[in-house]
């Protein structure tokens, strides 16, 4: 059962990348730049149009303004400023992750249905 398309498989196991360690830095979404690539490279349809915005808001961090100073385990060392950017770049990653398990499900609601005729 092959359901979904070769870039929407390969997203998730970025995502999966970026979101399973407790902490990730910025440059790991240049693991995204594989999946957008291959997406662009594959015949447009309606849905793409969502995911291209969702690249949008995730691959541009633009507002720079810092929110707080987290500190990890009490060292100075590991202090990282938070800023508005990364909660957009995250909120980006969260509507993706929706945005993949509900085209997910109708793909195979609509292979399991082709598959019954």
């Amino acid at each position: 059962m092959n359901v979904g398309e070769e870039w929407q498989k390969i997203t998730v196991l970025c995502l999966a990348i970026i979101l399973l360690p407790k902490f990730s830095y910025y440059y790991t979404l240049c693991f995204l730049a594989i999946p957008f690539i291959l997406m662009l490279n594959t015949p447009s349809q309606k849905i793409h149009y969502i995911y291209l915005v969702e690249f949008i808001i995730i691959f541009f961090p633009w507002l720079y303004f810092p929110i707080d100073k987290v500190n990890y385990m009490n060292g100075e060392e590991m202090s990282h400023i938070l800023s508005w950017g990364h909660v957009v770049t995250y909120i980006g990653i969260v509507l993706m992750v929706v945005t993949l398990l509900v085209d997910g499900i109708i793909q195979q609601k609509r292979h399991v249905r082709i598959k019954e005729m």
